[in-house]
């Protein structure tokens, strides 16, 4: 009889039993071939870990500009002028990281920047049915093909780059060097359960990763 394991992104697994299990399979080979039962359990360990890189934890906590790093609030007040300026440090499964949140005519900003100020990407909030028709159609095949129930949350258009390109962008000047990308937040119904993904894809709307969002006891999913 053969049996199936499914590893999930948010689901925590006693490794124990699958670990007699698999070396059960092997009880009939004698000493020599113990390596061939250890190769076979590595291989299911690294299925597991690859799993659980597919996860995505972040947590907000608002800060003052004087506790984040210098050359990251230079470049965000530059890049939006007098708007609002809203600081958050962001704590992930690998470390944290700054956003800054602003306004600007008429788009929702968020810019991301590492623990020691460096520049990672701009994403402004977009109406995900506004993107390119032909991106669109591409993404929306992947999301019907990789989810069988989805709603898409939210859109933003990331651009990454270097410094002096992305300030340009302030002018309406767009320079083809600089990378655009599509974030999506996807709440989708798996096995009866609703889940929050964060997709990444191409300007023409080719897949790059996704992750299972984890959220707090205190976020709620509305389908």
């Amino acid at each position: 009889m053969v049996q199936e394991f499914i590893l999930r992104p948010g689901t925590e697994y006693d490794l124990k039993p699958l670990y007699k299990l698999l070396t059960s399979n092997f009880v009939s080979l004698n000493c020599s071939n113990k390596m061939l039962r250890y190769f076979v359990l590595f291989l299911f360990l690294i299925s597991y870990l690859q799993a659980l890189a597919q996860q995505k934890y972040e947590r907000e906590i608002g800060v003052l500009s004087e506790e984040v790093p210098e050359n990251a609030v230079e470049f965000t007040e530059e890049f939006l002028g007098k708007s609002r300026i809203k600081w958050f440090k962001e704590e992930g499964l690998e470390g944290y990281s700054f956003e800054a949140k602003a306004r600007k005519n008429r788009r929702k900003y968020s810019i991301e920047f590492s623990a020691d100020g460096k520049l990672e990407d701009i994403e402004f909030i977009v109406q995900w049915r506004n993107i390119p028709s032909n991106s669109l159609k591409h993404i929306q095949k992947y999301l019907e093909r990789d989810l069988e129930i989805y709603k898409i949350k939210k859109a933003q258009e990331q651009w990454i780059g270097d410094k002096n390109e992305l300030l340009k962008t302030v002018k309406g000047e767009i320079n083809e060097e600089l990378t655009i990308n599509y974030e999506l937040e996807v709440v989708a119904k798996i096995d009866g359960v609703y889940k929050l993904f964060e997709y990444l894809f191409s300007k023409d709307g080719t897949y790059i990763r996704h992750y299972e969002v984890i959220l707090q006891m205190t976020d709620n999913l509305i389908y």
